[in-house]
């Protein structure tokens, strides 16, 4: 009975061990061809997308033959010569990694072989080289297809619904996703060339088949519904070379975290005559603006970014040693945090008013010294004769009068290299004035209203892409995307969102104070001729530069003649012709005294109509001034003239008079 009960739970057991052998001797073998089969299919997945890669079909293929279709040689050449290159270059890294890495991994198995022997160490080898294939097989495989992953609308099968970018992990596929996008809102195009994947997203250009790029601009909020992105993540630039061809930038992230300060910039180090970096774009360029002779705008509703703004173009400005910085704001602190680097500041309505007066002074005086300076068309800004900036915070709360003088500045101060930087929560007549907006050649736009960007860019640029309506300023204690918006400008005519990069708080401060050692002044021949005195011109809380106090003019160089061929001017009704006085003190050239036969000679070579003048004739012209001759001693002569001081006062009293 025992010996029978023990012989059955033998043959039970031995049936039990069995069956699990034979289990698991199926389970491997199943799992291995699985595996092999898996490892098939990813080869073959492989290689389907090899040869597309190495001739860059993809890229270049419809492109080119879109150009050969609409007659475009030159674009098709270029085409052809950018396949060319791509070719080559992905040809000899494909020949290198099929050389290399099989020799790599062959040296390290036989080094791990002969160490520690075994003949597991090949087929371990085996496997790990199968493993990746059978990876991508294995994916393929779920996904039911062997083709690119592109949406169903590419292949006709209807127009899906979404065509999410997360699943987007290759060019072909994210390509794929944006024109079948396009497609579900009606829109026909082909893939671009050089799709790429950004450290902030994808850049997909595409070719419209028909249409405008107003249609795709347009649409840009249900592309993004179709694309399953955030709200505002899908950007769109149209090519200002190609009409037909738009790049669409979707944010799967934030593409300016970490936010950085600007670089420390060294007093000098830089010149206003080169664009000054004052943040970066979105696709990592540095933003670099045009300061010498472009009058700037900025607009933004409260917490967009303005001040900040204003502190990066200061910060740029004030390490130039051939720019003077003015700062002027009627209601906030203004630059304050550059102390001493900026020479002037006012903020009161009286003496913005004066500022700006003086400003719009060396603006219409400065061309008639061009030609005695020999500069040609235009001014030259450099160290001993620097250009002028002034920047005005909140534009809309200045006087009627200080606009008054501003707009002067903007028709008057492109040539003479006097600008204005202005600042402005809205861009309506009501708030900037006369044809302000138009003036102002570089506009930075922050986060703003609709109706903004059509008055300070022109209705067509929202078609055209120019979207700071879609920015969201600081509010509470988010930051949003106060700092960021559009520029245009010189250089910058792509509507791509950068983002300003404001000096570091701490940093500035002591930099401004470095600064103010070696800022620069206006030069004398300017403020003789404009008749513009510095005295009290000193940044606020702090004394004047030395070379700011008293009068300007005595430390004129030596006269030299200049040729011209003024018109005829005509008088003001006081009296007052202003080209003659400006002639007069421009012959005077900074003199302490000087005779009435001296002038008259100086004239002389100014103008010929000059030559015949005598001294009452110089006398009446300077009369409704309150200027008349009297004795001046000139070493040991005594012999009738004039102090040319006095008639410089006399003449910015008059124009302030007159302003």
């Amino acid at each position: 009975m025992v010996l029978d009960a023990v012989g059955w739970l033998r043959y039970r057991s031995a049936g039990w061990v069995a069956r699990l052998l034979w289990r698991i001797a199926r389970w491997v073998v199943v799992a291995g061809v699985r595996v092999l089969c898996d490892a098939g299919r990813g080869l073959r997945w492989w290689l389907r997308r090899l040869g597309p890669y190495l001739v860059a079909s993809r890229e270049y293929g419809r492109v080119i033959d879109h150009a050969r279709d609409h007659d475009h040689p030159y674009a098709e050449r270029r085409f052809l010569l950018a396949r060319r290159r791509t070719v080559y270059t992905r040809l000899v890294i494909t020949a290198g990694a099929a050389a290399v890495l099989p020799a790599v991994a062959y040296g390290f198995v036989g080094a791990v072989a002969a160490a520690w022997g075994g003949w597991w160490v090949w087929p371990l080898a085996v496997a790990l080289i199968l493993a990746p294939f059978a990876a991508v097989g294995r994916g393929v495989r779920r996904a039911g297809t062997l083709t690119d992953t592109a949406p169903a609308a590419l292949a006709g099968e209807g127009v899906a619904d979404r065509f999410p970018m997360a699943d987007a992990h290759t060019r072909a596929e994210a390509a794929g996703a944006v024109l079948a996008a396009l497609a579900a809102e009606g829109i026909s195009a082909d893939g671009g060339e050089d799709v790429r994947r950004e450290a902030w997203g994808w850049r997909v250009p595409v070719i419209l088949n028909g249409g405008t790029p107003a249609a795709v601009v347009g649409k840009l909020a249900a592309i993004e519904g179709r694309l399953d992105v955030a709200a505002g993540a899908v950007l769109a630039a149209p090519d200002r070379q190609r009409r037909a061809r738009v790049v669409l930038r979707i944010l799967a992230r934030d593409p300016f975290v970490p936010h950085r300060f600007a670089p420390h910039r060294e007093p000098g180090s830089g010149t206003i005559r080169e664009p000054v970096v004052i943040g970066r774009r979105m696709d990592g360029d540095p933003l670099a603006v045009s300061l010498d002779g472009v009058h700037v705008l900025v607009v933004g509703v409260t917490g967009a970014g303005k001040t900040v703004t204003l502190a990066a173009i200061g910060d740029a400005l004030t390490a130039c040693p051939d720019a003077v910085v003015w700062d002027l704001d009627p209601i906030g602190s203004g630059l304050d945090l550059l102390g001493g680097a900026v020479s002037r500041r006012e903020r009161t309505p009286a003496g913005i008013e004066r500022a700006l007066a003086d400003a719009l002074a060396m603006a219409e005086t400065r061309p008639r010294l061009l030609a005695r300076l020999g500069m040609g068309a235009s001014w030259r800004a450099s160290r001993a004769r620097p250009a002028l900036v002034v920047v005005i915070d909140e534009y809309p709360r200045l006087t009627p009068r200080a606009k008054d003088l501003a707009i002067g500045i903007l028709r008057a101060g492109r040539k003479a290299r006097v600008t204005l930087v202005m600042a402005t929560s809205e861009a309506t007549s009501d708030a900037l004035g006369e044809a302000v907006a138009e003036m102002a050649r570089a506009k930075v736009m922050l986060a703003c209203r609709h109706v903004d960007v059509r008055l300070a860019l022109g209705p067509s640029k929202l078609e055209e892409g120019w979207h700071p309506h879609r920015l969201h300023a600081e509010e509470g204690g988010s930051i949003e995307d106060a700092g960021r918006g559009y520029v245009h400008a010189a250089g910058n005519r792509d509507p791509v969102v950068s983002m300003i990069t404001p000096p570091d708080p701490e940093q500035v401060t002591s930099d401004g104070d470095a600064r103010a050692a070696t800022r620069p002044v206006i030069d004398a021949d300017t403020l003789t001729a404009a008749g513009v005195t510095l005295a009290a011109a000193a940044p606020s809380g702090g004394a004047g530069h030395p070379r700011e106090t008293g009068h300007p003019g005595m430390a004129g160089g030596p006269f030299v003649p200049r040729p011209r061929d003024p018109a005829e001017p005509g008088r003001d009704r006081r009296g007052v012709d202003p080209e003659t006085v400006i002639d007069i003190l421009i012959a005077c050239d900074g003199l302490p005294k000087i005779t009435t036969a001296d002038l008259l000679a100086r004239l002389a070579t100014l103008d010929t109509r000059y030559s015949r003048w005598t001294g009452e004739t110089l006398a009446g012209a300077l009369r409704p001034l309150g200027i008349a001759p009297g004795p001046v001693r000139i070493g040991q002569r005594v012999a009738k003239g004039y102090t040319p001081p006095e008639i410089a006062n006399a003449w910015r009293a008059w124009r302030v008079r007159k302003i």
